[in-house]
């Protein structure tokens, strides 16, 4: 019987390797390796590997409201352009007459600065103005990329608050207070974002936490 035994050990040693011999088991799979089951769980769980769950699509209503953003974009990067032009060409005065213009500050009225000191420092502040209405531009076109091609959430929440801080702001501060000239060019901006932050939601998947 021991000599059987023996054999019978022996045999396993031969069949089965040595590497294999000593591997922990974990219920019906060696520890450490999953099973084919719990691969399918997890792509099933990944959107991306699982064609029943598709990535969201904008509907028409969010695709009008992406590229009603991205209009505004286009009139915003055209200011930050105009502003440059006007910093090379005008200097400040020309940098001024693109900001005033308003029943509270006609162009007839208004004084420019003429020590060097003032221009200078006037003429810096307004080109950064300029330049930073171009950059809400830049991310405006951003935000209508990820409404569009994503149909995101996060897209339209940015559209909602960084560019409408920035265009309320214009709006109250610049527009209605009579700085700037009213017209459908100051006004066009205000109103854009308006129509796109009321639009974008309609066409958007339904909200879900992540």
């Amino acid at each position: 019987l021991d000599k059987e035994v023996h054999v019978s050990e022996d045999i396993h040693g031969l069949i089965v390797p040595p590497m294999q011999q000593s591997i922990p088991f974990d219920g019906l799979y060696p520890a450490g390796i999953a099973s084919d089951n719990d691969g399918l769980i997890n792509s099933a769980q990944d959107p991306a590997m699982n064609p029943s769950n598709p990535p969201p699509v904008a509907g028409t209503a969010a695709k009008i409201g992406g590229w009603i953003f991205a209009l505004w974009s286009v009139l915003h990067i055209w200011v930050g352009a105009e502003g440059v032009h006007q910093y090379l060409k005008g200097g400040t005065p020309g940098l001024w007459n693109m900001l005033i213009g308003g029943r509270a500050v006609p162009r007839a009225t208004f004084v420019h600065a003429t020590d060097p000191a003032t221009l200078f420092a006037q003429g810096q502040l307004i080109l950064n103005f300029c330049l930073d209405v171009g950059g809400y531009g830049v991310l405006g076109l951003f935000v209508a990329w990820l409404i569009i091609k994503r149909a995101s959430w996060t897209g339209y929440l940015i559209g909602l608050l960084a560019i409408g801080v920035a265009d309320l702001s214009f709006l109250f501060a610049m527009v209605l207070a009579g700085v700037i000239e009213f017209n459908a060019g100051t006004l066009g901006g205000p109103v854009l974002w308006f129509l796109a932050v009321l639009i974008t939601p309609f066409g958007l998947p339904a909200w879900r936490r992540a």
